[in-house]
């Protein structure tokens, strides 16, 4: 298999990992007067955090920008994303042209499809199908900056990493599905919105 990523999803990533190990954010952010997030256990603060200094805090330090809401909820899959859009767009929280939507989703997707036995194409298209129908929800309501984060390779951790047995063939299917996916993500483009 021979992995290739678009220079979009190069910058994302190397913007993720930044902002993570360097605390060093997206151009976009430092313009933020506000950050919404949306995700998974990636994302989500609070009991469920998945590390001591989760992302979305280095990246309000980062920017010392700390107004807005974490809507992430651990286990999440896209499908629960756009319920978070939902709540987040029923918050009544102001939208004003620098806030930013910060999202982190389709992890759950890709483990629980290829343990499922779903088409990698399948995990692939709904996660970004949902992905797009919720940034399409936030661009209708007014929300124009996106920091969009793509997918890990679980084939080489948690639940479908080789120290727990799972099958080659599943840990094929869960990186494709990643990489498929991470391709989708790197050329997204949504009318109304800066995506970094």
């Amino acid at each position: 298999m021979t992995w290739s990523f678009g220079r979009d999803l190069k910058l994302r990533i190397f913007h993720a990992l930044a902002l993570i190990v360097l605390g060093c954010s997206p151009p976009l952010a430092h313009a933020a007067d506000a950050f919404y997030f949306f995700g998974d256990s990636l994302t989500a603060e609070g009991s469920v955090q998945t590390a001591p200094v989760m992302w979305p805090s280095v990246l309000q330090a980062d920017t010392s920008v700390f107004q807005g809401a974490n809507f992430a909820v651990g286990g999440s899959t896209t499908s629960a994303y756009l319920g978070q859009v939902n709540s987040f767009l029923n918050s009544g929280d102001k939208i004003t042209p620098n806030t930013v939507a910060a999202i982190w989703i389709g992890t759950n997707n890709v483990q629980i499809g290829v343990l499922q036995g779903q088409p990698v194409g399948y995990i692939a298209q709904n996660a970004f199908g949902n992905i797009v129908a919720g940034i399409q929800e936030l661009v209708n309501a007014g929300v124009k900056n996106f920091i969009l984060l793509g997918v890990y390779d679980q084939s080489l951790a948690n639940l479908l990493g080789p120290a727990n047995a799972t099958s080659f063939t599943v840990r094929t299917e869960a990186a494709d599905a990643a990489q498929l996916l991470n391709g989708q993500l790197a050329t997204l483009k949504v009318q109304g919105a800066t995506i970094q």
